[in-house]
């Protein structure tokens, strides 16, 4: 038993002259693996939310229902009581914050992941700051 990652990839199309956008899920359970550094500088799980990019927030207000799309993976339900620190993070987020990331291993492979999401996500229609893209997330024990 340990604390597990969900995940998804949301975009927002549509964010053009002021207008909000739409989000929709584009990749479910983009990180698959257990990590507690990483854990600690998303969300603070597993450490100092003092280290975390942000503090947990909960889920987007204008989020599709990311969560279903993860629940159905598993056949958990949607918002298990098991689960906690539901938050999300915009790649542009998470690229402005990686210089101040202490451990330098979950630096680089959060570089190397907004680099492969914002290459193959922005073909589309999504703004190069990467702040039209964002990851969704919440951990279970």
């Amino acid at each position: 038993m340990g604390c597990d990652i969900h995940s998804v990839i949301e975009t927002c199309s549509g964010r053009f002259n002021g207008a909000k956008g739409i989000w929709s899920v584009d990749v479910v359970s983009p990180i698959n693996l257990r990590w507690y550094a990483l854990f600690e500088v998303l969300a603070g799980v597993r450490g100092e939310v003092k280290n975390a990019i942000a503090p947990p927030r909960g889920y987007p207000p204008d989020s599709t229902n990311c969560m279903r799309a993860i629940s159905n993976l598993d056949g958990g339900t949607i918002l298990s009581t098991h689960n906690h620190s539901a938050s999300y993070l915009t790649l542009g987020e998470i690229r402005r914050a990686l210089p101040s990331i202490e451990d330098k291993g979950v630096a680089e492979y959060l570089d190397n992941f907004t680099k492969h999401f914002l290459a193959d996500l922005s073909l589309f229609d999504y703004d190069k700051s990467g702040d039209g893209i964002r990851l969704v997330f919440d951990f279970d024990n």
